[in-house]
């Protein structure tokens, strides 16, 4: 997957727009030490699930907790579906949009990031299948 329309989709989840993106990123990119080329070689490459780091998946979990979307491992799917449907990825299909988030929410993984990052990976996989 491309990480522009992966952080698209991070974004229209923590209720932000494409616009406030960088900030928010950097913000995160700061707490979490991921460099800028850390950024860059996912902007310029297909993501390979296999090689994302740790921190890159805190960075889903900085983004959508810096919002109140992502509270101790579960997202409020009130906040993020109108915001989601600002995109038009998501906006396309407002019930597909509803059903990802709704079948989505409840991911698991060992910690909060590995959550965060499971659900983001869950609605873009949701997203992207016809």
């Amino acid at each position: 997957m491309k990480f522009c329309l992966f952080w698209m989709l991070i974004t229209a989840l923590a209720h932000r727009s494409a616009e406030d993106l960088p900030e928010l990123t950097n913000r995160c990119q700061l707490e979490l030490g991921i460099s800028d080329n850390d950024i860059a070689r996912y902007k310029s490459e297909a993501m390979d699930l296999s090689d994302v780091t740790y921190n890159m998946k805190c960075l889903s979990k900085c983004l959508l907790e810096q919002e109140g979307v992502l509270s101790n491992g579960k997202i409020n799917t009130n906040v993020p579906i109108e915001v989601a449907l600002k995109f038009p990825i998501l906006r396309d299909d407002p019930e597909k949009a509803l059903k990802a988030l709704e079948e989505c929410q409840e991911q698991k993984g060992d910690n909060d990031c590995e959550i965060a990052f499971a659900i983001t990976l869950c609605v873009y996989d949701k997203f992207t299948k016809k």
